[in-house]
């Protein structure tokens, strides 16, 4: 057993010795190309293969051309990052000439950094603020952070309030934007007149009461309901005889099981799609019809007696059946 395991692991140690030769392999393949699009000033390519050489080797020779190449195109503040982490590999690793390198070409980038401050007014209790798209921690509210060049939209939520967020450029070196986050209003609640989740919405007007104008409104619902389903039906039809025509093509063009041409086999990938989709046109048709159907049978005449009943609601909910897609029709009228 005991030897059994040593060869697993000896095993394991090979496998990620030889990806690791791999990754080094891509990684200063891809320096070499770097370096030749940027000496043919293709700069914005270059810093790609830079970034990419870093991710799959770290190095501090390449993360010092990534700061230089981000500096070319403008992006001070990742240029200004890297040069700083440089300057920290090297000094540990005892080499004060390359260290002190990247700290003089982090030092000279400072005064053209672009800076942006996001300043949160009355900040709601787990407020959370993001600038594209990622979290903004709370010991970085109020403080200029150093930001490349771009277009950026900043958002911020809170449990029972409002979202709110607002896009800020920034256009040039060394400038000061600051962005006021104001306090966030409360968000309606369900008794606030806006339909919450998982809310009906009422067929008829917001009063809830049915009168002979709210038959009415039924029964146009119903012949628009009907409308559609019997459009869905036809929709069905076509892509049924589609599905059939197809399948006629693919009888011929596969004999066999075994036997089947590369174009047989597509045909019949075709007759499939042809087949769902008309599964769910009758589906959802007939579902339509017959909700149309209901509704419009059922709708008052408006004789005027001033029957009250609770508003009607109807729910169209797709499903899954052992048969294939369906359509679920619930509500009450």
């Amino acid at each position: 057993m005991m030897m059994l395991t040593a060869a697993v692991l000896l095993s394991s140690h090979s496998v990620d010795a030889q990806d690791g030769q791999r990754d080094r392999a891509a990684a200063q393949a891809l320096f070499d190309e770097a370096v030749e699009l940027r000496d043919q000033g293709a700069t914005q390519q270059a810093c790609a293969k830079f970034e990419e050489s870093l991710r799959l080797d770290p190095g501090v020779g390449t993360r010092f051309n990534l700061a230089d190449c981000f500096e070319r195109v403008g992006k001070l503040a990742s240029g200004w990052t890297h040069f700083l982490e440089v300057a920290a590999a090297t000094e540990m690793a005892g080499q004060p000439e390359r260290a002190a390198m990247a700290r003089d070409r982090a030092k000279k980038l400072e005064p053209r950094l672009a800076k942006l401050r996001i300043e949160p007014v009355d900040p709601a209790p787990g407020l959370v603020i993001r600038r594209g798209g990622a979290d903004v921690g709370r010991a970085q509210w109020g403080t200029a952070i150093p930001i490349d060049p771009g277009r950026y939209t900043i958002e911020a939520s809170a449990a029972g309030r409002r979202s709110w967020s607002k896009q800020v450029v920034i256009a040039k070196e060394g400038a000061q934007v600051t962005v006021t986050v104001p306090a966030l209003a409360a968000a309606p609640t369900d008794g606030s007149g806006e339909p919450g989740a998982g809310s009906h919405l009422p067929v008829t007007g917001s009063s809830g009461a049915e009168d002979g104008d709210g038959g009415a409104v039924r029964g146009t619902i119903g012949l628009v309901m009907g409308g559609l389903g019997l459009a869905g039906i036809g929709v069905g039809s076509a892509f049924g005889l589609i599905a059939m025509s197809k399948k006629n093509e693919v009888d011929e063009l596969c004999p066999d099981e075994t036997k089947c041409t590369a174009a047989g086999i597509a045909i019949n990938d075709e007759a499939k799609t042809a087949g769902t989709v008309s599964t769910i046109g009758f589906v959802a048709g007939g579902a339509l019809l017959v909700g149309g159907l209901v509704l419009w049978l059922t709708a008052p005449s408006g004789d005027g007696e001033g029957q009250k009943s609770a508003a009607p609601y109807l729910q169209v909910l797709p499903t899954v059946a052992q048969s294939g897609p369906a359509v679920l029709l619930q509500g009450a009228w």
